[in-house]
């Protein structure tokens, strides 16, 4: 190999529905897009991104939330 480790690259969609019949406890829909690095067997380094939008019948209606969460992981 190059010496370089391994890269993996990640998307994931969640979403998750409060509302039924007559309760409206709102809706938000989320996606993740990350990034995690194997330079070898031990070590790890995880980067992700993440967007959420909630609809109006949530706690914080027609709400946007970005966010950004960095990792190393050792492992021995």
């Amino acid at each position: 190999g190059d010496g370089h480790g391994a890269v993996e690259l990640a998307v994931r969609y969640d979403g998750l529905d409060l509302n039924d019949a007559d309760i409206k406890g709102g809706h938000i829909d989320r996606y993740t897009m990350g990034v995690n690095w194997y330079p070898n067997t031990h070590l790890r380094f995880t980067a992700n991104y993440v967007h959420a939008e909630t609809d109006e019948n949530a706690t914080i209606p027609n709400d946007t939330l970005r966010s950004v969460a960095v990792r190393a992981q050792f492992t021995f």
